[in-house]
């Protein structure tokens, strides 16, 4: 019978029978389940970026995944193993009282798109709309991670979007459309774990943008 064996220095061997007839795929998953499911929300970090009144502007964030090894047969897809090239980091994002835990990860903007370690991150095409009659710095985006579509080619992308309501207020969602055509759309870890009626919901955020 195949056996599915992952090893790495300083962690427990992984070893699974997989039985005949079964197909494993490797796909990019949300970061969301490790070391453990603590949040559900993705905090990107970034250095401030100027965006003018009524503005609307297209840049391109880094960000993690989580890798995630699945077998398949006629009808079900099941996650047998998840791993990360990622070492995990946690924010709390608004105050002590009222605000949310992220899974934070220090990101970089630019207006090309980058060309990331395609194992470790993947590359987020962000469309910024500014709604206000004011000039507003935007340095950090927060967006949940059970709304998230990943598509995988040469490497791991998304697109999203953000609107900016007021200079410390802004909505954030994920689209469900690749970042580049041709892309293989990748199985979701809440699709896995058959969540039925589950929305694709955007994220408010009202602790700030910077």
């Amino acid at each position: 019978m195949p056996v599915y064996v992952r090893e790495h220095a300083g962690s427990t061997p992984v070893r699974k029978q997989v039985g005949s007839g079964h197909r494993l795929v490797l796909h990019p998953v949300e970061p969301l389940r490790l070391p453990e499911e603590i949040t559900q929300f993705l905090e990107l970090a970034f250095d401030p970026h100027l965006i003018g009144p009524g503005e609307e502007q297209v840049v391109h964030l880094l960000f993690p995944f989580d890798l995630g090894v699945f077998v398949c047969s006629p009808g079900a897809t099941d996650l047998i193993d998840l791993f990360s090239l990622n070492r995990p980091k946690f924010s709390l994002y608004g105050p002590l009282t009222g605000g949310f835990v992220t899974r934070w990860y220090r990101s970089r903007l630019s207006v090309g798109r980058p060309t990331p370690d395609p194992y470790v991150e993947g590359v987020l095409r962000l469309s910024i709309r500014n709604q206000t009659r004011d000039w507003v710095e935007v340095g950090r985006a927060v967006f949940d991670c059970r709304g998230m579509k990943l598509w995988f080619g040469d490497r791991v992308g998304m697109v999203g979007s953000m609107r900016i309501l007021r200079s410390s207020h802004a909505e954030t969602e994920v689209q469900d459309e690749p970042l580049m055509p041709g892309w293989t759309r990748a199985t979701e870890l809440l699709s896995s774990k058959r969540i039925p009626g589950l929305s694709r919901p955007c994220c408010t955020m009202e602790a700030g943008v910077r």
